[in-house]
């Protein structure tokens, strides 16, 4: 079954297959994997929404500023996220969970919060040379080994440039599990205002300042 989560700040949107109007809780959206309890008490947090169309009105009208998070029901989620994706620019990006040997997770700061190491795809690359090479720009730190399956996460927002078409960004991230020395030397990559570079514990990480799209991605890897 797919199912698409699209981050927009820290609410999301959830398009996948519901052939019938059933109770929320029967779709299991309530374990950790999929909501996070900060944002989730129960159905009356979730607004549901029965069209791509009727989800796009509501976004204009709320100018993309979200107070819940949103479900929408769909016969073919595949379908309704290709609908959804020609309402904006969409671009690829890619990047790292990158564990250490004392299962530490590398981290950036950068706009003054904590984030993992990622970056815009370019057209001749794959995937996975597009992660291992922002983690190395980002951070000075060399990938030695890949789990060679991938992870996306999705999230809009706002870019007013004449490099796109329209102005909402639609970003695909194409996460990585990688492993790397403790022993590199950190270096933040300045001129991508990235301020510091650092290894943290899994438990020091309930503690940071993060995006909550990225508690999806440590859900998938780390759990």
């Amino acid at each position: 079954m797919q199912i698409y989560k699209v981050f927009i700040k820290n609410f999301f949107i959830l398009i996948r297959d519901c052939a019938n109007k059933t109770n929320l809780e029967d779709f299991s959206l309530l374990s950790s994997s999929f909501l996070d309890s900060k944002f989730f008490k129960n159905q009356n947090d979730m607004k549901r929404i029965s069209s791509i169309a009727l989800l796009m009105e509501y976004l204009n009208k709320n100018s993309y500023n979200l107070t819940h998070n949103v479900f929408v029901s769909s016969k073919n989620s595949h379908i309704n996220f290709s609908i959804f994706k020609k309402n904006f620019s969409f671009i690829i990006a890619a990047g790292g969970v990158v564990l250490n040997e004392r299962d530490e997770i590398l981290m950036i700061y950068k706009n003054n919060i904590w984030d993992l190491p990622k970056g815009k795809k370019n057209n001749s690359e794959s995937d996975l040379i597009a992660a291992i090479r922002e983690v190395h720009e980002e951070t000075n730190v060399r990938v030695c080994d890949v789990k060679d399956v991938s992870f996306s996460t999705y999230h809009i927002y706002s870019y007013a440039n004449n490099l796109y078409k329209k102005n909402k960004i639609l970003k695909e991230t194409r996460w990585f599990l990688m492993y790397a020395s403790s022993q590199e030397k950190l270096i933040p990559q300045f001129e991508e205002s990235i301020q510091n570079v650092a290894w943290f514990s899994r438990s020091q990480l309930k503690n940071l300042n993060i995006y909550s799209s990225l508690k999806s991605v440590f859900n998938h890897f780390l759990s």
